[in-house]
């Protein structure tokens, strides 16, 4: 039976290799994007103690510093790579918080209703959030948050539906943005992600580069799953990075919004990747929640030309 399968696993990509692909009417990037980070070799890992098991966000605060939150807990704290010290600060009740954002010291925290708290930078001293009702909902299940320094604004990204109302099932995801000067929700959604354009832009790639058999054919499965748990802008390129826990996948998105890239990501690294940010330097984190292992931040520093050429 063995040899069976695997003859008839040979012929359908045979078969595929050789048809002509025929991909009209896809507006995808033409090239792949080179990631600058060996994405499934993590250059250090650091776990974390039991009380952020649901650790849901991180934002990069310093150097070797970095803030989460903490699923369910109106809690953040503050995270020191080197030391492994942390530190709890109590903002609120609890609730399902999901993600955090640091901007020249004030935290912001973003909650599964779209609801967004402030907390101002004497928070060291002084804690006081002020809260800020979105007309996103618990129906949207917000649950990326990150800052857009360029254009003045927080990304807030939805897991689950991409309007205000729910409306019939849709292969959309969306982006919505909140001005940071007006202190307003911009209700036109800033970026729509097409699940077909994930998949399109795959297969455009296999076709190029011949991406591996199994892969391909799982394709289908995870950009049905796709549904962002984090979102954060590579500070370099502001280029645009969404992780889906559920797909396994990372989305890396021009700033303008088109796909550059789909990168499939080892689910025995990314057990339940939530959190994702970057240092100032380009030095991404990826933060998974514990699943029958503990909780654990993901270290990867950027590649240098050379040893992005040789990847």
């Amino acid at each position: 039976m063995g040899n069976i399968n695997l003859f008839i696993a040979f012929s359908f990509i045979s078969g595929i290799l050789s048809a002509p692909f025929n991909f009209n009417n896809i507006e995808v990037q033409k090239e792949t994007h080179s990631l600058r980070y060996n994405i499934n070799r993590p250059d250090q890992v650091i776990t974390l103690p039991k009380k952020l098991d649901e650790i849901s966000g991180i934002a990069f605060l310093e150097e070797n510093k970095l803030v989460g939150i903490n699923d369910e807990k109106g809690n953040f704290y503050t995270i020191n790579l080197k030391s492994s010290k942390i530190k709890n600060f109590e903002f609120g009740n609890d609730g399902d918080f999901e993600d955090i954002e640091v901007i020249d010291g004030t935290i912001w925290i973003l909650k599964s209703d779209g609801d967004l708290f402030e907390i101002k930078q004497n928070w060291k001293k002084e804690l006081k959030s002020k809260k800020f009702e979105t007309k996103l909902s618990s129906i949207n299940d917000t649950e990326g948050l990150c800052y857009d320094k360029k254009n003045q604004r927080l990304l807030i990204a939805c897991k689950a539906h991409p309007f205000f109302k729910r409306e019939k099932p849709t292969s959309k995801k969306a982006i919505y943005s909140f001005d940071l000067k007006t202190e307003k929700l911009i209700e036109t959604p800033t970026f729509i992600i097409d699940l077909g354009n994930i998949e399109n832009f795959s297969k455009n790639i296999f076709e190029k580069w011949g991406r591996e058999f199994l892969s391909w054919i799982s394709l289908g499965t995870q950009t049905a799953n796709f549904s962002p748990s984090g979102i954060a802008i590579e500070p370099t390129t502001n280029n645009i990075y969404v992780i889906s826990s559920t797909a396994k996948l990372l989305l890396v998105l021009k700033e303008t919004g088109e796909i550059l890239n789909v990168i499939n990501l080892d689910p025995s690294i990314f057990i339940q990747p939530e959190g994702i940010c970057f240092g100032p330097n380009g030095t991404l984190y990826i933060s998974n929640e514990a699943k029958n292992q503990e909780a654990t931040i993901l270290k990867f520093r950027p590649l240098t030309k050379n040893e992005s050429q040789r990847k």
